[in-house]
Order: structure tokens, then C-alpha cells, then sequence
């Protein structure tokens, strides 16, 4: 039940950003069937979320898009809440093939679960242009991109 209501939650903040003035913009409609062209350039995030209250994130982004000590605010990449402050831990920053790849970790605890998780990437750094996300929780994987051409997010599955 408790992960029906996470779920429930993370789709709806998904389908409210989903839900704005936005005319259908052909391009944002067609880029789900090109996004394999570029996605291997495109910042990911990949989150995860277990019963036990943790939300690990993997983010893999160009180092030109941001420099490592921004990447260090855990904030500014993801922002979660809970009834209760949960506990975050310094992020795992790394390279590989002239990209960031960095790690985060937050422990809301069994007890006190996750209200929302957001993808902020888009608000705090103006050199991304495309985010693709997937988030698993124990109910279910939600796979898409958020781009600054669209008003909500493009769906992959």
C-alpha cells in the first residue's frame, strides 16, 4: 500500500507538469522516435527507491554542462521530501569519457516515506538542455525525458 502511494505520488507530480497550457508542439510529439539518436550525449539520472526508505541516484551528465563542486549539492539535482527530514550523504563524484558520473544517497528510513522526489537538473543548469530519467520504485519503473522545449515530459514507455 505504502508503495502504491509513493507511486501514485511521483505519477502525479509527473502528470501535473504533463498537464500545462502547452499546445501540441510537433516537435516534443516526435521525439520520442529520435531521442535514440542523441540519447548518448543527453544527461541521465536513474533513480531508485526500496521499501526500506533509500533513494539512490546515479547521474551521468557532460562535464561542460556543470562543474563538480555544483554537482556536490545533492539539491541541486534532486529535491525529496518526507514527513521527517531525511538523511542525505556526500555524493560519489567520479569521470568517465569526459562525463560526471556521480552517486547520491538519501535515507528517509522505513518509517518515513518519500512524499515527492523531483528531477531539478533543468532549473540549476542552464547548459542541459534534455534530461532523460528512470525511476524505479518497488511498484513500478517510469521511464522519460524532460527538455526545455516541452512543457512536460516526453514518456519512453
Amino acid at each position: 500500500m505504502r508503495n502504491t502511494k509513493l507511486l501514485l505520488i511521483l505519477m502525479l507530480t509527473v502528470l501535473l507538469a504533463a498537464c500545462g497550457s502547452e499546445q501540441n508542439n510537433p516537435w516534443c510529439d516526435g521525439h520520442r522516435s529520435i531521442h535514440s539518436q542523441h540519447e548518448d550525449i543527453v544527461t541521465k539520472v536513474n533513480i531508485d527507491y526500496s521499501e526500506s526508505g533509500e533513494l539512490v541516484a546515479q547521474l551521468d551528465i557532460p562535464q561542460i554542462a556543470a562543474s563538480r563542486e555544483a554537482l556536490t549539492d545533492i539539491s541541486q539535482v534532486i529535491e525529496a521530501s518526507a514527513a521527517v527530514e531525511c538523511k542525505s550523504f556526500p555524493a560519489d563524484i567520479g569521470t568517465h569519457n569526459q562525463r560526471w558520473i556521480a552517486k547520491y544517497r538519501i535515507e528517509c528510513g522505513a518509517d518515513n516515506r518519500l512524499k515527492q522526489a523531483s528531477v531539478v537538473l533543468l532549473n540549476n543548469f542552464a547548459d542541459i538542455a534534455e534530461v532523460e530519467a528512470i525511476i524505479n520504485t518497488p511498484a513500478a519503473t517510469k521511464h522519460f525525458v524532460l527538455n526545455r522545449q516541452c512543457d512536460r515530459p516526453i514518456f519512453m514507455q
